[in-house]
């Protein structure tokens, strides 16, 4: 699949990565710890964090070995939902996973992260 159609796919309001369990009965405009998750290049992986701290992302852990050819990262950012800041999340999130080689795994909202 091209970047181009993994944006398309990530931004319909319809599918997989747009809505969270209780988005109807939520406020859009509340700010909320929000999670995404990308798995990348274990040597790409700091270009996924670069673009990522770019736009204001923290790195929250990376639960790999050094050694291990994927990595997973954990980011983490207090935003809104509203389309707007959706829309970036998903955006950015793409880009970086697409520059190291990798996905985008998921996000998750605010209630649902879990302290580590």
């Amino acid at each position: 699949m091209s970047y181009e159609e993994s944006l398309e796919r990530v931004l319909d309001p319809d599918g997989l990565y747009w809505r969270y369990p209780g988005d109807e009965q939520d406020d859009p405009q509340r700010a909320r710890l929000v999670e995404v998750r990308l798995d990348v290049r274990s040597e790409l992986a700091e270009t996924a964090r670069s673009i990522m701290e770019k736009d204001g992302w923290a790195l929250d852990s990376q639960a790999d070995e050094e050694t291990d050819p994927i990595q997973r990262l954990y980011f983490r950012k207090a935003i809104n939902l509203q389309a707007q800041s959706k829309i970036q999340m998903l955006t950015v999130s793409l880009q970086a996973a697409h520059a190291a080689e990798g996905k985008f795994w998921s996000w998750i909202n605010g209630e649902d992260v879990g302290e580590n």
